[in-house]
């Protein structure tokens, strides 16, 4: 049995205002989802959106540049996967994210406006 370390809580400032999209005109139950973690959607918007460097996001999110690496390559992947294939995609929740809590809501890109859970 192998109990590898415990995964870092990292810091996530965005919700979106849904958690699911997928190709028009194909039937939900005839369709392929690929699941799209909190961190990864984070990592997206901090990199493609934002326009920070590895580096950058890695600081925001409260990680190392090869873990933000790492998370980066694999959102990429899944949201290729889903756009080439005609997948949906799933945006879910993690246990080991803190959320914002700031007033400025999904805009937000603060990092001392979060939930303590153990920082």
């Amino acid at each position: 049995m192998n109990m590898g370390r415990p995964r870092k809580l990292r810091r996530v400032c965005f919700c979106p205002k849904t958690d699911f999209f997928k190709p028009r005109g194909i039937p939900l139950r005839s369709i392929e989802v690929s699941t799209l973690s909190s961190d990864e959607v984070e990592v997206l918007r901090l990199i493609d959106v934002e326009g920070l460097d590895q580096a950058g996001a890695a600081e925001r999110i409260g990680v190392s540049r090869i873990t933000i690496q790492r998370i980066y390559q694999s959102a990429r992947r899944k949201v290729a996967d889903a756009i080439i294939f005609g997948k949906a995609i799933k945006l879910e929740r993690q246990d080991f994210v803190n959320y914002c809590r700031c007033p400025r809501g999904r805009r937000c890109s603060c990092q001392n406006n979060i939930e303590n859970r153990g920082e």
